[in-house]
């Protein structure tokens, strides 16, 4: 199974691929990110591909004691009937749930991947949330799961580099074809290339697709992201605030702003904005 991950700009080119996007962002649907991907979103399928928009809304479990992982952005439900077809949204609670839920084969090949060190490497540093993982996972399923027993007394953000890790691994086995992850800046650092080995001992199943990570520039640092730009966020989206140009699906050639990073988002969209 082809393992690549490819830095620059050469996402603009890709025909006939399955592309996942982070849109959803786990403190809302910001309105400079949303307005940045219409590009984007409009280029890839006009060379036919379709796209995915991934809520991140059950990741702010975490971080926040309110919060839980069965969170999820009302908005991303609509996306497929705002699109033909071609656009469609998936969720993070699922993956927490996939957790959860995961039976004893599964649980334990989990705890393998949650034992290895390297994979908490990324996130070491970050500022601890005040959240244990286990209790987050209490909170929002009224039980732990075996599969957390390695990192239950870990930070919510010392894990989250290793859980982010083990969100790819699930992605590229729910979806049913072959998967390009187009992701800003240096997004790429959580996904090492042990993913293809881990991925071939998947339990019960060898998981054999094709999956490409490319990375696009956004913002004047790596760690700016689109889907946590600004203040704004959109309270309901609609089909011209997904595609732009009042909903057409027609794709310009991709803009300076995508091309090279952030442009100023202009001013919110009516009543859609917050």
């Amino acid at each position: 199974m082809p393992f690549e991950m490819v830095p620059g700009d050469d996402w603009s080119e890709l025909t006939d691929k399955h592309v996942v996007l982070w849109y959803f962002g786990a403190n809302g649907l910001r309105y400079n990110g949303v307005k940045f991907y219409q590009n984007i979103i409009r280029r890839l399928i006009s060379n036919s591909n379709t796209v995915t928009l991934y809520d991140m809304s059950a990741w702010r479990a975490l971080f926040n004691a309110d919060a839980k992982f069965t969170d999820e952005n009302p908005n991303a439900d609509l996306v497929a009937h705002l699109s033909d077809g071609n656009v469609k949204s998936a969720k993070s609670s699922d993956f927490f749930r996939w957790i959860a839920n995961a039976q004893a084969d599964v649980a334990e090949w989990m705890d393998s991947i949650f034992r290895r060190s390297e994979l908490y490497r990324v996130s070491e540093g970050y500022p601890d949330s005040g959240i244990r993982v286990g209790d987050a996972f209490v909170s929002s399923f009224d039980s732990e799961s075996d599969a957390i027993r390695s990192i239950r007394h870990l930070d919510g953000s010392k894990a989250y580099s290793a859980l982010q890790y083990l969100e790819m691994i699930y992605l590229t086995s729910v979806f049913q074809v072959n998967t390009v992850f187009l992701l800003p800046n240096d997004e790429i650092k959580y996904y090492p290339a042990s993913i293809q080995g881990d991925l071939r001992n998947f339990p019960k199943r060898e998981i054999d697709r094709e999956v490409v990570i490319f990375s696009f520039r956004y913002g004047d640092k790596p760690n700016h992201r689109p889907y946590i730009s600004g203040q704004k966020c959109v309270k309901v989206l609609t089909k011209g605030l997904l595609f732009g140009n009042e909903g057409s699906t027609s794709s310009p050639s991709p803009s300076p702003a995508v091309r090279k990073g952030q442009k100023r988002a202009g001013a919110a969209a009516g009543a859609a904005v917050e």
